[in-house]
């Protein structure tokens, strides 16, 4: 049936869809119509449910005609203002692949580059906004001219300063674009602030997307931690700064004007260490992915007086510097009366051969920290709260409780955690090797009134983590050997197997016991199996 027999109702719905797929929230159609453009990430379909989260794509040279969308729907519609309460903005680069594939995805939606700025009636329903907000005129009046050039930092802005129940922002691939366009992002923040008091924005999360050994021109402006507090306001605004997959190449701790000087140079790495011009006031700290120089971690500890929450997470990929707990605990003792939750993650490094030496992990304590309450730490770093005498040191590597327990009688598991302590969680753990420190624990209940849960994320029983260079090994089958090495194959496979059971019901006996300690002791135990420190 041709266009033309439909009816002109239907017919004017039609092209009312095609012009703007948004314009009716009840639209069935228009949600699903967005969802077939990458480019279209807003969808009218989201809001019907609370919580969920807005994301869209920033154009580095023309911003998406979908978000000034997104900002009209915004303003004429309140509902949508308060349902809204995460912001996923993800930016791309000028060289990539992917931009000439969103703008064509653009031009067939029906979006020309003529629509790149905004129409005059557009700034006029605009404008009344910025004049509540209650900002300077000068403030009021360079906001209001960023967006008409269409930047996309004066867009972000608006909403951002338009949602009341905004809880958390998510910038990705955001080293060179959020330093250089902050500002009015600042402004936002604070500006949210002071419309609704008593309320913070919850969390700040900045991703860099830069691989290790990456050189791509728009990666090479790096971000300093003077980028992330030059604005008090903005600080103010936020309870925690997430900062993931960070590198070298991504974050730096000298000050913007020490890198210009220095540009690309390495030594910049060793300014700003003792700098105490800059002081962090967010209460919450998530260095999630991380492979930071040891002066720019130190550098971030040691600018963060008020935190409450601590999260780091260590990545061993060409790692900067030898990582320990002591150096980590040595870095964050200002915070003995203020923190409350930390977790710190390290994974198990490779063994190239049986005779490796293990690491060596100095012995630590938390003994000090007279507020923490929920501590979360990996198997591998637990030694080094198991305090020896004389300043004696375990591996970190091959761990042996039993033997750290034997040698230090007198110091144990318990004699390194403050009595404040209520959740315990051990991940990437093995049960048979954690159960020492943790009936000792058991044993010292009364030192520990408050310790009501203890958490242990185990790996798979009979797990094998394949080393880099056995991957994508393959055998012969013309080889001459192959039927004597397929027969001890299937004999290594018996013995893995019997080892297997063997280990298996081990561990059996292992869980029931810890579960019998634990609800003598009336203290909850839960036991996760497969689970990693990134995803519990």
């Amino acid at each position: 049936m041709g266009l033309s027999q439909l009816p002109s109702e239907v017919l004017l719905q039609i092209m009312n869809i095609l012009i703007d797929p948004y314009q009716n929230a009840d639209s069935k159609r228009s949600s699903q119509r967005a969802n077939n453009f990458e480019s279209l990430m807003y969808s009218n379909k989201r809001f019907q449910k609370l919580g969920e989260t807005f994301s869209y794509q920033a154009f580095i040279q023309n911003s998406s005609n979908t978000l000034r969308k997104f900002i009209r729907a915004l303003l004429s519609d309140p509902i949508r203002q308060r349902i809204v309460q995460t912001i996923d903005i993800k930016f791309i680069p000028e060289h990539s692949r992917s931009l000439s594939k969103l703008e064509s995805l653009r031009r067939r939606a029906g979006f020309l580059n003529s629509e790149s700025t905004y129409t005059q009636e557009q700034l006029d329903q605009i404008k009344p906004y910025l004049d509540s907000l209650n900002l300077p005129p000068k403030v009021n009046l360079k906001w209001l001219r960023e967006i008409q050039d269409g930047s996309w930092a004066a867009e972000a802005a608006l909403i951002i300063a338009i949602l009341p129940n905004l809880r958390e922002i998510r910038i990705r691939n955001c080293t060179k674009e959020f330093a250089e366009n902050k500002s009015l992002i600042n402004i936002a923040l604070s500006t949210g602030r002071l419309r609704w008091p008593g309320k913070t924005l919850g969390k700040l999360s900045l991703r860099s997307e830069v691989q290790d050994g990456t050189t791509n021109s728009h990666d090479l402006r790096r971000m300093t931690l003077e980028d992330i507090v030059s604005d008090t306001l903005f600080n103010t605004s936020i309870h925690t700064l997430e900062l993931l997959n960070m590198r070298k190449q991504t974050l730096v701790s000298g000050t913007r004007d020490q890198l210009a000087q220095l540009q690309q140079s390495e030594a910049v790495d060793t300014f700003w260490v003792q700098n105490t011009r800059v002081k962090f006031p967010f209460k919450g700290l998530h260095l999630r992915e991380c492979n930071l120089p040891a002066s720019t971690l130190q550098s971030l500890l040691l600018a963060s007086p008020k935190l409450e929450s601590l999260v780091y997470e260590h990545k061993l990929v060409q790692p900067e510097f030898k990582f320990t707990l002591e150096f980590f605990i040595k870095h964050i003792d200002h915070l003995k009366s203020t923190l409350r939750e930390l977790e710190i993650y390290q994974p198990r490094r490779w063994e190239t051969n049986e005779t490796a030496v293990p690491e060596i992990q100095p012995a630590c304590s938390l003994l000090t920290f007279e507020k923490l309450q929920n501590l979360s730490i990996s198997a591998n770093l637990v030694t080094s709260l198991i305090a020896p005498k004389d300043d004696q040191i375990f591996p970190s590597n091959n761990i042996n409780f039993e033997t750290a327990r034997n040698e230090n009688s007198a110091s144990n598991f318990s004699d390194s955690l403050p009595p404040s302590i209520t959740e315990l969680k051990i991940v990437d753990c093995d049960l048979k090797e954690v159960s020492p420190p943790i009936f000792e624990l058991l044993d010292h209940k009364f030192d520990f009134p408050k310790l009501k849960l203890i958490v242990l994320v185990a790996r798979k029983t009979g797990h094998k983590e394949t080393r880099p260079e056995d991957a994508g090994f393959t055998m012969d089958p013309t080889d001459s050997d192959s039927s004597e090495e397929l027969s001890d194959t299937e004999n290594e496979k018996d013995i893995e197997k019997t080892e297997f059971e063997e280990r298996r019901r081990m561990e059996s006996s292992v869980r029931n016991e810890l579960e019998i300690a634990a609800w003598e002791n009336d203290v909850k135990l839960e036991i996760i199996v497969g689970g990693r420190p990134s995803t519990v």
